[in-house]
């Protein structure tokens, strides 16, 4: 797979291919017809914090923040799993929930 980064308010290109935007805010300025975004990932961006940190931070630092970004993406992967297992148990009809006492 070949993964470009660039930034929203660069002129689209047809090299580009299937242009994600990972942001939780949309880019100021910027209208959705002109940015030629075809998908708006929200949901995967880092967290407020992290972002933070990667902004503050001299560009030597992202390997620290890639793999602080990468273990927030796990999490994220790992809590979707257990909401699928969970619509599942209840598509499923009865059930009962325990608890240890």
């Amino acid at each position: 797979m070949d993964l470009r980064r660039k930034r929203a308010y660069d002129t689209p290109s047809t090299e580009d291919g299937f242009r994600v935007l990972v942001d939780r805010l949309w880019p100021r300025g910027l209208s959705k017809q002109n940015a030629e975004i075809d998908l708006w990932a929200k949901d995967v961006t880092p967290t407020a914090e992290l972002r933070r940190e990667w902004h503050a931070a001299p560009a030597s630092d992202f390997e620290i923040y890639a793999a602080r970004y990468r273990a927030q993406l796990a999490a994220l992967v790992r809590e979707r799993a257990a909401r699928a297992r969970g619509r599942a148990a209840r598509a499923s009809g009865r059930h009962a929930r325990l608890r240890r006492a």
